[in-house]
């Protein structure tokens, strides 16, 4: 009986720290990229109606600041946003209202 009684404090244990990771990694991670929508080069250029090479071009001029996976990039929905109404993303944007 005492052995079970150690074996249940341990799992015990060790749920309690496993959900504490989650939260944690989740917490961190909730403003970043869970809660954000994250398009490909080719998705956002169907969308702006330019080749996939511009928004290449816009990411490399700082202008649309993308999230890279590998070697590929994604960019959010916020970033795309941001670059509708012009906001200052370290670079200059062209678009001036």
């Amino acid at each position: 009986m005492l052995e079970y009684k150690i074996i249940y404090k341990y799992l015990y244990l060790y749920i309690i720290s496993y959900c504490f990771i989650i939260l944690r990694i989740y917490s961190f991670m909730k403003g970043k990229i869970l809660d954000d929508t994250l398009y490909t080069v080719k998705e956002v250029a169907k969308f702006f109606k330019v080749s996939e090479q511009k928004v290449r071009q816009l990411i490399k001029s700082g202008e649309i600041k993308p999230i890279k996976i590998s070697k590929n990039y994604r960019i959010s929905e916020e970033e795309i946003n941001k670059f509708l109404k012009g906001e200052d993303n370290g670079k200059k944007s062209r678009n001036k209202k």
